[in-house]
Formats: structure tokens, C-alpha cells, sequence
């Protein structure tokens, strides 16, 4: 067949695939010239083009592409090779995943910033906070946007027993948890911690409380989970009106062996 043709059943453009035949991904079995020094492309060149798509479509550069045929071609790989090969790729997707999720949360929040500087401009004049996905670096702020709240929020509980947990929340829980940093002119103003669906951590900088922060917390776990669930002290009565005003409901109670009081459950369907 001809390269047009070849294109349209390919869905390539026929620049791509003279660039894919001077890159080697194309050999003497998949195209030849007559001659009339035309090309002429084999049935085995479209399918060695699907199979280029189908590895282009999870990310391979074309370095990967050119060792990806040569197995494909020479069976040299063992499985267990393919397997960690295939491992490696799904790590790199994700990642690129959070990337992607932190743009997206980006332009969320430009979205509804842009909306309500038309109908609230008094309310949103000089505010530049965004949610986005935990790194690193930010562990440190966490840790302390966490203790400052807590011991204010709970002070029925001994300010000791916080300050023993600092070391398990920076290096048991965090590594573990799905979590979303508020950040308002590059500073933390809050975070909210996932473990599967359940809420393990929610605080709120005390200067910026009362003002949605929370709530866009809130917004944000909502979009990545179809149910959640949190663990509220029964003596927290601010707390507990704020997850009733975010739409959650009452599931069970049960005393916190650790320090004696009580825990509310509760659960957005």
C-alpha cells in the first residue's frame, strides 16, 4: 500500500511514519521500493504502526520504542524483565498523574477565583490560595500548622500527648497518606490527610479559619473519593458543625482508648 494509505488506516500523518522508517522502527520487511522509487508499505507495517501507537499511548520515548520492537522482534526479554519494565512505566505514570492533578487543582482555582471576582470581587480582592498535592518539603509546615491547631482544639487533651505524636505524623503517617496542602502567597495555610477514604487529619491555620478553607479541603477529597469518612471528639463542637455543614452525617460513636474521650464517626455519601 502507499503511504497515504497507510496513514489514513494508521491515523499518522505520512511525515511521522518517513520519520519512524528513517529512525529504524521500520525495516525492509515492512516497506520496499518499486521502481518508480515509490513506497510500498507491507500489511506488516500497519501492524508494526499500531504497535508503536499502543506503546506511544503509555509514554515510551522513542529510545524505549526502538528496544520495545527489537524484543518484539528477537524475544530476548525474560518475563520478569517485562514485568519490571512494565512496573517502572506505571510508577512513572503516576507521577505524572500527581503532576497533573496539581495543574488541574491549579486551574480549578483560577477557574472560581476568575467567577467570584465577578460576583464577590470585595470578598476575593488580594486572595491568591490554591490546593494542591503534599510534597515534601512541606512537612515541616504541616507539622506545625497541625500542633499549634490541635492543642488549641482540643485542649481537654494534655498538650504532651500532641507533642509526642509529632515524630509518628512526620514519619509513620504523611508518607503514607493521600494529602492536599491550601497555600495562599506561598504560604501553608492548611492541609487535609487521607487514608483511603478516611479523614485522618483536617487543620486549618487559626488566621485563616472561618474562611472556606476548610470547606475547599473539603471540595477537593470529594472529587477524588465517592465516600469519606472522619473521627470527631465529641467535646470539638466546632469541628463536628463544620463536617455537619459540609453534608456529613452521624455513623457511630466510640470511646478513644488512648485518652478516654469520646469519638464521633461520621460519613459523606
Amino acid at each position: 500500500m502507499k503511504i497515504n494509505e497507510l496513514a489514513e488506516k494508521t491515523g499518522l500523518t505520512a511525515y511521522t511514519i518517513r520519520f519512524y522508517e528513517k529512525e529504524g522502527l521500520l525495516d525492509s520487511r515492512h516497506v520496499k521500493r518499486e521502481e518508480n522509487n515509490y513506497r510500498n508499505y507491507s500489511d506488516e507495517a500497519l501492524e508494526r504502526l499500531k504497535l508503536v501507537k499502543k506503546f506511544q499511548g503509555v509514554g515510551c520515548s522513542l529510545t524505549e520504542l526502538k528496544e520495545i520492537l527489537q524484543d518484539h522482534d528477537t524475544n530476548t526479554r525474560t518475563h520478569l524483565q517485562v514485568i519490571e519494565w512494565i512496573r517502572q512505566k506505571i510508577s512513572e505514570i503516576e507521577g505524572k498523574k500527581d503532576e497533573l492533578d496539581q495543574i488541574l487543582g491549579t486551574l480549578n482555582w483560577m477557574l472560581e477565583y476568575r467567577i467570584a471576582l465577578m460576583s464577590e470581587p470585595e470578598k476575593v480582592g488580594g486572595q491568591r490560595m490554591i490546593i494542591r498535592k503534599f510534597e515534601h518539603t512541606d512537612t515541616e509546615e504541616i507539622i506545625e500548622i497541625w500542633y499549634n491547631v490541635s492543642v488549641v482544639a482540643h485542649s481537654f487533651i494534655p498538650r504532651e500527648m500532641w507533642e509526642s505524636h509529632k515524630g509518628e505524623l512526620r514519619n509513620k503517617y504523611l508518607p503514607i497518606a493521600e494529602t492536599w496542602v491550601a497555600e495562599e502567597s506561598g504560604d501553608l495555610i492548611g492541609f487535609i490527610s487521607l487514608i483511603g477514604n478516611y479523614i485522618g487529619a483536617l487543620f486549618v491555620t487559626p488566621t485563616k479559619q472561618g474562611k472556606g478553607v476548610g470547606t475547599k479541603l473539603i471540595e477537593q477529597v470529594k472529587r477524588e473519593k465517592e465516600q469519606l469518612n472522619v473521627g470527631v471528639y465529641s467535646k470539638n463542637i466546632d469541628a463536628r458543625r463544620f463536617y455537619i455543614k459540609n453534608g456529613f452525617t452521624y455513623l457511630s460513636d466510640e470511646v478513644q482508648p488512648e485518652t478516654g474521650e469520646i469519638v464521633i464517626n461520621m460519613i459523606l455519601n
